[in-house]
């Protein structure tokens, strides 16, 4: 260190600052962080100074990428209100100060603090704030850099983020999704890390949708991008892997998930370290993975892992910190623990109501939870009602075909077929089975439980013929799954 500070010190501002820029886009946070101190103790002592603002401001971003949030929110709302001060100052000190410097300049960074402050907003779950942030910088860009510019097109993203991810605005995040994506095609071509997050970011909305195909497919090219220009450890390449993996894990490709999993756990441990969102993500996803293998006390302690980092990172009233207590009450259900999963369960649904807004669907999720409670202690009645009111969110959020959906009447079909409601469980079946065909496909394995859960329920409906048509298709899938069975066998 003490060689390259030597080295550091005959380079100018400038320099060393490019060299942050580069260690920031590899990742090297430790690096980045003691090249800017270094930029900072390159600054003239001025009464204002443009290249202070641009360093604070990537000292902000640094620290928003470590989850160092508060120190993050300390310096962007600092440089945000040394910007308005100088935009609007008579002094003419400052004043001519700053027509030297560009003047434009200044209202760009002052756009980027905004952006800044914005993610973190949304990562603290203050979404109103954070879409007003965004618009205000996004005003700003589009005014002085126009529609077509990689900064433009980065609050864009950041915006339909917000919209797809947590606001379940699906329409208007695909919209602006899509829009950022043609600005970064356009300006940089098809091989580009600006290009790789629009499509990394446009798979989360599809997969959120239900159209895991989609979704896969952009996963993958995000992937293809990201290895080749920054190579197999970066933190962005393993953010993708946990993603994908998801929709592995919808899928039922196990044995894919947990391998791109611990590929991204291994990245994530040695670039951000042990207690970072981020490996807590891939932790979730790897203890869901587990819960679906029936491996329930390595869930549990996968689930327990990623809590402490959430409540670490975000506080105990964070909806992320919320779905880890559900997940865990997931765990302890399928353990017949029905009282521990209760009580995990009314844990998140008071924070869930302080977070969220009523149509949220990881609302609906919790209010279905607690509906299977209720059915597991036979109060049918509060059951249905909690239930249906899941259903609700569900089916107003998703206006078309999803897989929640689908569960939902699951779930209530099988309390009308336990409670000899057996007519209306034919029809929520039904209507089950529509979903699920359409968006796995009609030769999809994961229908075949489905199915004969169906086949019985007709035959306890004296309905033999019907039940036998679907005897003969669940005899299909099963014959279908074990020939594909057979040729990935030849192929390995």
């Amino acid at each position: 260190m003490r060689k390259q500070s030597k080295q550091l010190t005959s380079l100018n501002w400038q320099e060393c600052f490019n060299l942050a820029k580069e260690s920031y886009l590899k990742a090297n946070y430790s690096e980045t962080e003691y090249l800017l101190n270094e930029c900072i103790g390159k600054l003239k002592s001025l009464p204002f100074s443009l290249e202070a603002c641009e360093t604070f401001t990537l000292l902000g971003y640094l620290h928003y990428k470590q989850a160092r949030y508060s120190e993050a929110i300390e310096i962007f709302k600092t440089q945000i209100e040394n910007c308005r001060e100088h935009l609007t100052s008579t002094d003419p000190v400052f004043t001519d100060y700053i027509r030297s410097s560009n003047h434009s300049n200044l209202h760009l960074l002052l756009a980027e603090n905004l952006n800044g402050i914005a993610l973190i907003s949304e990562m603290l779950g203050k979404y109103e704030e954070a879409e007003r942030l965004f618009k205000e910088a996004l005003e700003i860009k589009e005014k002085l850099l126009g529609l077509e510019h990689q900064a433009t097109a980065q609050t864009l993203n950041d915006l339909a983020f917000l919209y797809a991810y947590n606001l379940q605005r699906y329409e208007e995040g695909e919209k602006l999704h899509n829009k950022a994506l043609a600005i970064r095609k356009n300006l940089f071509g098809n091989e580009h890390l600006a290009v790789a997050e629009s499509l990394h970011n446009l798979g989360i909305l599809y997969d959120l949708l239900g159209r895991y195909n989609e979704g896969e497919s952009l996963y993958n090219q995000a992937l293809e991008i990201r290895k080749k220009l920054l190579g197999e450890k970066h933190p962005d390449l393993a953010t993708t892997y946990s993603f994908l993996a998801l929709i592995y894990l919808e899928q039922k490709k196990f044995k894919e998930a947990i391998r791109i999993l611990k590929k991204a756990v291994t990245i994530l441990k040695k670039t951000v370290g042990l207690m970072h969102p981020d490996l807590a993500e891939a932790l979730t996803t790897l203890g869901l993975i587990m819960m679906e293998k029936n491996k329930y006390l390595q869930a549990e302690q996968l689930f327990s892992q990623a809590l402490e980092i959430y409540q670490n990172a975000l506080g105990h009233e964070h909806w992320y910190t919320a779905t880890l207590l559900q997940n865990l009450g997931v765990v302890s259900y399928y353990q017949d623990k029905i009282e521990a999963a209760e009580k995990y369960y009314r844990q998140v649904l008071e924070i869930y109501k302080k977070t969220l807004s009523p149509t949220d669907t990881r609302l609906a999720r919790n209010i279905n939870n607690i509906g299977l409670i209720f059915a597991e202690n036979d109060n049918v009645l509060e059951a249905e009602k909690l239930l249906k009111e899941s259903l609700a969110i569900y089916r107003k959020v998703h206006k078309h075909y999803h897989p929640d959906i689908a569960e939902i009447l699951i779930n209530i079909a099988r309390l009308y077929e336990n409670n000899d409601r057996h007519s209306e469980a034919e029809a929520l079946y039904k209507e089950a089975i529509e979903i699920k065909e359409n968006i796995l496909g009609l030769y999809d394995s994961g229908l075949i439980d489905l199915l004969r859960d169906y086949k019985y329920l007709l035959i306890h409906l004296d309905k033999n013929d019907l039940a036998d048509a679907v005897g003969k298709r669940i005899k299909e899938l099963v014959e279908y799954k074990s020939l594909n069975k057979t040729e990935s066998s030849i192929k390995l």
